[in-house]
Order: C-alpha cells, then structure tokens, then sequence
C-alpha cells in the first residue's frame, strides 16, 4: 500500500464531508470513515514501527508533510478556488482525530507534526490545533450559548460573567417558553458549534470577536434590559446567520 498516497485519499474522502458537518452528522460519519480507513491506518502504524528507531523521526516527519504538501498544491494550482475555511475543518474535524483516534504514540505524534507543518507553512490563512474525536463529540454534547461563551471568554469574561447569565436567562424564561423559540434553540446548536471551531482559527480571532461583541452582544443585552425581546431574538439570529454564512471571517 501506497501510505502517502492512503493520507492524500483519507483527506480528499472527508473533505466533501465539510457541508454537511453538523452535530447530528458528526459522529456517524466520523465512525463510517475511521472503519473504512482503518486497515490504511493499521498499515501506517506497521510502516512506522518497522523504520530503524534513529530514523523513525524523520520518517514521521516526512509523512507529516505530506497531506500539507497537497493542499499547498492544490491551491497553487487551483487558485485557491476551494475554500481555506472548508480545508482547515477538514483537518480538525476529520483527518487528525481520525489519525489519533486509537491513540497510537506514533500517530499521535504524527499529528502533531502535521499541525506544527501546517500552520509554519502557512497552508491556508487559519490556525490549526491538534484535535481529537472525544473532545469534538463532547463538545456537541454541551447545552451551552456556544457563541456568546466562545466571545465572552475570547475577551476575557468569566463564564457567570453578566453577558452570559443574562443571555442564559434569556433561552431559558423567553426562547424555550415558545414552541419557536424552542425550534430556534434546536436549530442554533446544531449549527453554533461549527461556528465556534471556525473562529476559534482565526489569527485576528480576538478583533473579531471584539467586533461582534460590539455589533451583536452589547446591543442583545441592551434589548433584553429594555424587554424588547423580539428584536433581541432577530438580531442574535442576524449574527448566527452572518457567521454561519462565513461572512465575518472575511
């Protein structure tokens, strides 16, 4: 088997998944491409642990650099027609806890490596951090005001902070009270998620989420003072809406 090769297909695979990324979708499709790339990876394992131990680490350095090598080429080829924001989720989401999934040392420092290459090269304009299946999973697990914590705590707020108790308060005695409003919480964590990993890459996350708590935040607390709760809800879904569409980061 051709490894080099077997990490180019694992990305090329999970990559046309990045539309359709959402927490419903997550963990069925992340278990459907682990089992089908697990015999490349069980494969990957053996070439590595066979390699002599003094030439062991140059050889994982060599793989590291192999998947970043192809999105390099591929943007210089294309002109960077596909989407930087699409391509560094499908390493965070899909081809590093896919790779680490079984925790093998070797692996794991395999993508360590990968993400160390990646953001010294400067593959896309994002940052990538290493990442794991649970940590994603669990993540969509949480009942959390995903956006507001993300920008809270981005600028240094606690998370009992003002801001985040009067937005929490807010869900809980205005949106959920309404078969809407429930529908719209349903909605927001399937997406609000997604969004958070997005900005969490930024490498001017901090004057983005400076201007949405200028633009969006401020302004919903200000309305939900003032108890115009219908304008506070339209203007938190303008937000989720404009980041959702990838409107802010650009």
């Amino acid at each position: 088997m051709d490894i080099n090769q077997g990490l180019v297909d694992l990305f090329k695979d999970v990559y046309k998944e990045i539309p359709k990324f959402n927490k419903n979708s997550y963990e069925p499709t992340f278990k459907h491409y682990y089992e089908k790339h697990k015999d490349f990876i069980s494969n990957l394992i053996t070439n590595i642990e066979e390699i002599e131990e003094d030439k062991r680490q140059d050889y994982i350095l060599e793989l590291a650099d192999v998947i970043p090598s192809f999105v390099s080429h591929l943007f210089e080829t294309t002109h960077k027609t596909h989407d930087e924001v699409d391509v560094n989720m499908t390493m965070a989401v899909y081809v590093i806890p896919i790779l680490n999934y079984s925790h093998n040392e070797y692996l794991e420092r395999l993508c360590e490596e990968m993400v160390d290459i990646w953001n010294s090269s400067k593959v896309t304009n994002l940052n990538l951090s290493y990442s794991e299946y649970s940590d994603i999973d669990s993540g969509f697990k949480k009942r959390l005001c995903y956006i507001t914590t993300c920008i809270c705590e981005g600028l240094g707020k606690e998370d009992s902070c003002y801001e985040l108790t009067t937005l929490r308060e807010y869900r809980d005695n205005y949106l959920l009270k309404s078969v809407e409003g429930k529908e719209l919480v349903e909605d927001y964590y399937q997406i609000a998620p997604v969004i958070v990993m997005k900005l969490n890459m930024l490498k001017d996350k901090t004057k983005v989420l400076s201007n949405l708590y200028e633009k969006y935040i401020k302004r919903c607390i200000y309305l939900i003072e003032n108890k115009n709760y219908v304008d506070c809800k339209n203007l938190y879904k303008e937000m989720v809406l404009a980041l959702n569409n990838e409107e802010i980061y650009a």
